[in-house]
């Protein structure tokens, strides 16, 4: 949860932020885009790296919500988040205003690796390190595509599941898209 990298009084959370940076290596991304998200999370408006706070953004620039995300598309705005390492992190990452735990079974490969204190390998060497039985995730999301004449569209829809007869969503984001191949069901 991108959520965690701030405590309850708007303060980083050091740990979670060394814990996302590994995330960021692991993805090949670049690590500095941890402590920029971190920074647009806290309370306060002063900046710990470059062009990560109101008063060091260029005129027209999106600015920090200085609080805790309701969309993980929020941070589309953080300096140094281009397209390309936008689809590389958003299947990792959440935005959640319920508390989530970190279960190593449902976790994807680079979720998992990241949280291991020694490095593990490969991405596909770690995917058969995982466990893969002795637990369910409550949390779901569900991708659909959509194409109305040439513009292509993904809504995604992150559900909880609060017993086996009731589930919440919790988040729905509509966003422009790639063309994705897909096969097409007839209603």
């Amino acid at each position: 949860d991108i959520n965690g990298l701030v405590d309850g009084n708007g303060k980083i959370n050091d740990n979670r932020l060394k814990q996302f940076t590994r995330l960021l290596k692991v993805l090949s991304l670049d690590p500095k885009l941890g402590l920029r998200m971190a920074d647009w999370l806290d309370k306060d408006d002063s900046p710990r790296t470059e062009r990560s706070e109101r008063s060091d953004l260029e005129p027209g620039a999106p600015l920090p919500p200085n609080r805790r995300l309701e969309s993980i598309h929020q941070l589309r705005g953080v300096h140094g988040l281009d397209n390309k390492s936008w689809h590389r992190l958003s299947p990792h990452i959440a935005a959640s205003q319920l508390p989530l735990r970190y279960k190593p079974n449902t976790a994807t490969p680079a979720v998992y690796a990241a949280k291991q204190s020694k490095p593990l390998g490969s991405l596909s060497s770690t995917r058969s390190r995982r466990p893969s039985k002795g637990g369910t995730s409550e949390w779901f999301e569900v991708d659909i595509q959509v194409q109305f004449n040439e513009h292509h569209f993904s809504m995604k829809s992150t559900i909880y599941r609060e017993s086996k007869q009731s589930a919440v969503v919790v988040s729905r984001d509509l966003t422009p898209s790639q063309p994705h191949k897909s096969r097409k069901f007839e209603i």
